[in-house]
């Protein structure tokens, strides 16, 4: 009999064999999860600029949430006819797959070829001439875009097939992570999807989250570079006295002024108005010098 409440599973007695863990094992941690996603927006973001660039006319590309499938079910969700690439990051390097849905690889190869249809529902096969442009000249658009987003060498064509059953990435029950970009030129759109093995966009993120952090560690290096050169002024108190203006007016060259401090006293160094510090007045050369009694501080707090 199959027991299919929950409680029941979780109530299981002590002497009873261990309750199965219905919940699938993650592949990517949260941390992994957020690193991807907020790179492929980034993706999305730059491949918008470049295809607008390219087609001479305003195209958005908008990036879904990321799904953790079996290989099986990403094959069995494409359309058929489909464009299907093979990609390798580098002659042996880790493995990726692009699909373009039929009607956006059609609208870019007339394009290229001088066309200006709008992007079309109906999927046809694409001719041998069309998945060399394709192939040639928007793979490349793309693996372009694609190597600046995640910080590594633009993926290369290892294939092509009008088959996802095909794919040579993984095994059917293998996962894989997949994200569709919905690429919206004029008032139409079409589906560009991207699908990695967990292998792969583990690879990925330690390139794309080793680059964020060597930024993150050079940005707070220059920051304090930045602040540690900043010059500051200094001022020393050699001391205070309270003279009236006829006593001021009165002075002369050679008259002496008592201050209210004594030779032996220390003497207060300021840095502007916050932090500072006692000294000793001396020479060094022929210049009137200071010697650190105390760290700098900063003054006391008055409420």
């Amino acid at each position: 009999m199959a027991v299919t409440d929950p409680d029941l599973i979780r109530t299981a007695s002590a002497g009873d064999a261990q309750s199965y863990d219905f919940a699938r094992p993650r592949s990517l941690s949260d941390r992994q999860i957020e690193a991807a996603q907020s790179t492929h927006a980034a993706f999305a973001d730059g491949l918008a600029v470049a295809l607008s660039d390219a087609l001479g006319e305003s195209a958005w590309v908008q990036a879904s949430s990321l799904d953790d499938v079996p290989v099986a079910d990403f094959q069995n969700s494409r359309s058929r006819p489909t464009a299907f690439f093979d990609l390798r990051l580098g002659t042996s390097g880790p493995p990726m797959g692009l699909d373009l849905a039929p009607a956006l690889a059609l609208f870019l190869v007339e394009r290229h070829l001088g066309g200006s249809d709008p992007i079309r529902e109906d999927s046809r096969a694409l001719s041998n001439l069309e998945t060399a442009v394709v192939e040639g000249v928007w793979l490349p658009l793309i693996g372009t875009v694609f190597a600046e987003t995640w910080g590594t060498i633009p993926p290369a064509p290892a294939g092509f097939t009008w088959n996802p059953d095909d794919i040579g990435q993984a095994m059917p029950s293998d996962r894989i992570l997949v994200t569709d970009l919905e690429v919206t030129v004029g008032e139409t759109s079409a589906i560009l999807s991207l699908a990695y093995p967990i292998d792969t966009i583990r690879v990925l993120l330690e390139i794309v989250m080793s680059h964020s952090a060597a930024s993150d560690a050079q940005a707070s290096r220059s920051d304090s570079v930045a602040v540690d050169t900043v010059p500051v002024h200094l001022r020393a108190e050699l001391g205070r006295t309270q003279l009236s203006v006829q006593e001021i007016l009165s002075l002369l060259p050679g008259d002496v002024i008592p201050l209210d401090s004594a030779i032996a006293d220390p003497i207060p160094v300021w840095v502007g108005d916050g932090l500072h510090f006692e000294a000793r007045t001396g020479v060094s050369g022929k210049r009137i010098a200071l010697r650190l009694l105390t760290p700098p501080t900063p003054p006391p707090h008055h409420g």
